[in-house]
């Protein structure tokens, strides 16, 4: 997990190193990888060993789908219905349907101490939580499954 300083709150999110079990009884457990690291002026960092948390989804405030760049490996900000699109960060242009679908989720979670927290979910987590192939999901279908 990260965590980050936005809008002057500390946010948690996802990252490569999160892993999470399957859901079981409407809970999910999240294993919190060993270094996480946030920076505003000064960098600090909080070492986390391990810990293990039963946490259950409250709301989903977002779900996205989105094009990821073939160059790049960024979101493709673009929004648009045409055969191509075109990369902001790097500037490639390319076809739409050659452009990978990725998924990433806000959503907001009760934890086993009481407390609510928000997790941004990409789609190695979701795929994981869910279990089916999100590709073939629209948004609506991938809140239903994380909820139930």
């Amino acid at each position: 997990m990260q965590v980050r300083l936005w809008s002057g709150k500390k946010k948690l999110s996802t990252s490569f190193r999160t892993t999470v079990s399957s859901i079981t009884d409407e809970t999910a457990t999240v294993n919190i990888s060993p270094t996480c690291s946030f920076a505003v002026g000064e960098p600090e960092s909080i070492v986390v060993e391990s810990v293990t948390s039963n946490v259950e989804i409250f709301s989903i405030e977002k779900v996205e789908r989105f094009l990821k760049c073939l160059n790049c490996k960024k979101k493709i900000i673009q929004v648009s219905s045409s055969s191509v699109v075109h990369c902001d960060r790097c500037g490639h242009t390319m076809k739409t349907v050659r452009c990978l679908i990725r998924f990433c989720a806000r959503v907001l979670v009760d934890t086993d101490k009481g407390s609510r927290i928000t997790l941004k979910l990409f789609e190695d987590v979701l795929q994981k939580v869910i279990g089916d192939d999100i590709c073939e999901l629209n948004e609506s279908e991938v809140a239903t499954k994380l909820l139930l």
